[in-house]
C-alpha cells in the first residue's frame, strides 16, 4: 500500500484510485463486527464496483434485492444501504481465492452458485 500511495505522488490516475477505494471503505459497516479500520484497508484497492442485483432463497421463499458489489483483489463485498445515513452495511464477503469463473456457454447455464 504504501508503494502505491507514494506512486500516486506522480501518478494522478493511481490518487484517483485511492481516493475512492478510501471513500468507498469508509463508509462501510460491518455491523456487530469487530473489524479494524487497518483490516478494511487491507482489502487493496476497488477493482470494479457497482449495482447488482442478488437473488438468494431462504427456507420459506425466494428473496432479491439490489446491493452495492465491490470486488477487491480477494474478496466480493455485498451490502445494502444503511437506512439511517449515507454508508452501507456490509451483509456478505466472499474469498475469490479459492473459487473460478467459467464462460457462459459452458453448456450448464449462467447462473452462479456461491456454496458457503
Amino acid at each position: 500500500m504504501a508503494i502505491d500511495i507514494n506512486k500516486a505522488t506522480h501518478d494522478l490516475r493511481t490518487k484517483d484510485l485511492i481516493e475512492k477505494t478510501w471513500l468507498l471503505q469508509d463508509r462501510l459497516n460491518f455491523g456487530n463486527q469487530p473489524i479494524d479500520l487497518v483490516l478494511i484497508r487491507h482489502l487493496g484497492h476497488v477493482r470494479a464496483c457497482g449495482v447488482l442485483h442478488v437473488t438468494y432463497q431462504t427456507k420459506k421463499e425466494v428473496k432479491g434485492q439490489y446491493m452495492l458489489c465491490a470486488v477487491f483483489r480477494s474478496c466480493l463485498l455485498l451490502a445494502i444501504p444503511d437506512k439511517s445515513g449515507p454508508g452501507y452495511t456490509v451483509v456478505a464477503c466472499v474469498s475469490l481465492t479459492s473459487i473460478s469463473s467459467e464462460d457462459p456457454d459452458n453448456g450448464r447455464g449462467q447462473d452462479v452458485a456461491i456454496n458457503s
